[in-house]
C-alpha cells in the first residue's frame, strides 16, 4: 500500500493498522467462514465506499478567514480505533499525523476524450454478380479407434527407508549422517510422502502432545526455553490497557 500511495516507509504502522482492520471485515475459516466483526457485534459491516489508503482528502479548517481557504489537502492513512468517523490524517508539509472528523474524500476522475471519426461514409459500390464457386469436399481423416493409454499409478505400499525410520524414532538429527548416501527414485518419492504424513500427524494441542511418545523430550525443551527467557528478562508484567485485546501464544509440537 505504501508503494502504491507513494508515501514514506515510516508510515508502516498506519498501513499495518489499516490492513488488520480490513482483515477483520473479511470471512475466515477459523470462525466458521464468518467475519470477526460479525462474530463480535452480531451484524455484518457496511463496506460501501471503502476509502483507499493514502488517497487525498480535504480537511476542514475552521480557523481560516472569510476570504481564505476553509479546507486543506492531506493524505488519509486509516481510521482511528474502531470508529469510522475519526480519521488519521498525514500532513506532508509538517510530516505529522493528526486525528480529524470533518473531512471530505477527493474523488479522482480520469477524462477520456473520444475523437469523432473524420471519414465520411461513402455509398457502397454496386455488388458485382457472383460466380458460382465449385464446392470442395474436404478429405476424410481416418479416426483412431484405439484409446490412449492412461498412466498407471503404483498401488504398492510405500517402503520406508532407513533414513525415514531414524527420523520417525528421533534418532537422526541434522548433524548426523544417514547410513544411506543415495536414494533411488521410488525411495525419494516415498521419503517425501512419509514426511508429509508425519507433519500432518503432528499434535495440534497440549493434551495430544502429552499423550505422544516424544512428550518427555518436548517437556525438557519447553522448560529450557522458559528458563532462558526468564533469565534474559524477555517480558515484564504490566496492567492490561482498557479496550485492548491480548495476543496469545502457544507451543508448536513437531516431529523432527
Amino acid at each position: 500500500m505504501m508503494h502504491q500511495a507513494g508515501l514514506p516507509c515510516k508510515l508502516w504502522a498506519e498501513a499495518i493498522h489499516y490492513a488488520a482492520w480490513l482483515k477483520n471485515q473479511l470471512r475466515t475459516k477459523v470462525l466458521g467462514n464468518t467475519m470477526p466483526y460479525e462474530r463480535l457485534y452480531g451484524s455484518k459491516p457496511h463496506l460501501a465506499g471503502l476509502p483507499e489508503w493514502g488517497q487525498w482528502v480535504w480537511v476542514h479548517n475552521p480557523s481560516g478567514s472569510k476570504l481564505g481557504a476553509h479546507a486543506n489537502q492531506a493524505r488519509w492513512v486509516g481510521y482511528d480505533g474502531e470508529s469510522t468517523h475519526a480519521h488519521h490524517i498525514y500532513w506532508q508539509n509538517t510530516n505529522t499525523i493528526s486525528v480529524k472528523h470533518n473531512i471530505k474524500f477527493v474523488n479522482i476522475f480520469t477524462d477520456i476524450s473520444i475523437q469523432p471519426d473524420a471519414t465520411e461514409e461513402l455509398p457502397a459500390p454496386p455488388a458485382a454478380p457472383q460466380q458460382p464457386v465449385p464446392q470442395q469436399i474436404p478429405p476424410t481423416i481416418p479416426q483412431q479407434t484405439s484409446q490412449p493409454s492412461q498412466p498407471r499409478r503404483s498401488q504398492r505400499a510405500p517402503k520406508l527407508s532407513q533414513l525415514v525410520q531414524q527420523i520417525a524414532q528421533g534418532e537422526f538429527t541434522t548433524g548426523d549422517k544417514a547410513n544411506e548416501d543415495y536414494l533411488a527414485d521410488d525411495e525419494k518419492a516415498d521419503f517425501v510422502t512419509t514426511l508429509i504424513e508425519e507433519v500432518e500427524n503432528d499434535p495440534k494441542s497440549l493434551s495430544k502432545a502429552q499423550a505422544h511418545r516424544n512428550w518427555p523430550h518436548w517437556k525438557e525443551a519447553m522448560d529450557a526455553e522458559i528458563t532462558t527467557l526468564d533469565h534474559a528478562g524477555t517480558w515484564s508484567n504490566v496492567p492490561r490497557p482498557a479496550h485492548k485485546n491480548i495476543i496469545g501464544s502457544k507451543w508448536v509440537f513437531q516431529i523432527k
